[in-house]
């Protein structure tokens, strides 16, 4: 973002999700020269857990640009900064956090929201998607002014979605892991959501399925399939995914076509 900014970008786009950090943007916001400072004056260090000591946030030294110039943040969940489907509850023990740090990156996080909240009077904590990529965009939204945007539909409509699905009989999309987080309005949910306004059936293939997920949570599909056909280790299956996602498509398309054919027989 600060290449960006140097060169004289007048837009900046930023795609946020699959982060290993749960620091709320902070890291970017020091990357950018912002200083955050304890109640001593000294710079937190690097971190989500640092984050509880925060006491005020320094922008004097900031990249002059960086709130000047539009940031758009295309955010792959819906989900809000604190809480249950939060960035710390929700996605921290993907990341590895265990439960005591877990807690403490909550504690953190919501400290962390009170203050911009005092400072730069824009409530965070709430703000919808505001949890992506660790609380990436709620932090830059709440420091920098940023507008966040559903990836996916910002993606979709870059690539002409809706004009390409037209006439289609029926629609495939894929996620590597099905599970209840892809209810966030992440990919897959954000195709099915736009295909039902055409009536386009979809389905979903996954390198995996959770095994919470059931049909009455992702009514949106007409169908979910695992894009491994047997039990087999990670390695082999990112190793072979073309070959496996290949066949996987091809059963889906034979089994729709058989069901199309029975129904106009009928």
């Amino acid at each position: 973002m600060r290449a960006a900014l140097s060169a004289g970008a007048k837009r900046i786009v930023l795609g946020v999700g699959g982060s290993a950090t749960v620091d709320g943007g902070a890291g970017i916001l020091q990357a950018l020269g912002a200083r955050l400072l304890d109640e001593a004056g000294h710079e937190l260090p690097r971190g989500g857990g640092a984050l509880n000591r925060l006491s005020r946030i320094d922008v004097s030294t900031l990249e002059p640009r960086a709130r000047e110039v539009p940031l758009d943040i295309a955010c792959d969940v819906d989900s809000q900064l604190l809480g249950e489907h939060g960035a710390a509850r929700l996605f921290g023990p993907q990341k590895g956090a265990s439960p005591a740090a877990v807690e403490q990156l909550e504690a953190a996080l919501a400290h962390f929201a009170a203050i911009v909240a005092r400072d730069f009077e824009r409530d965070v904590a709430a703000v919808s998607s505001g949890g992506a990529a660790g609380g990436i965009a709620a932090g830059l939204h709440g420091v920098l002014g940023a507008r966040l945007l559903p990836g996916v539909d910002l993606v979709l409509d870059a690539v002409g979605f809706d004009q390409a699905l037209s006439g289609a009989a029926l629609c495939i999309t894929a996620e590597g892991l099905l599970d209840r987080q892809s209810l966030r309005n992440k990919g897959p949910f954000g195709v099915a959501r736009r295909a039902a306004a055409q009536g386009v059936p979809v389905v979903a293939l996954g390198g995996g399925i959770a095994p919470d997920v059931t049909a009455r949570d992702f009514p949106a599909f007409a169908g979910m399939f695992s894009i491994c056909s047997r039990p087999m280790a990670l390695e082999e299956a990112m190793r072979d995914a073309r070959p496996l996602l290949e066949a996987a498509a091809e059963r889906v398309v034979r089994l729709f076509t058989a069901a199309s054919s029975s129904r106009a027989k009928t």
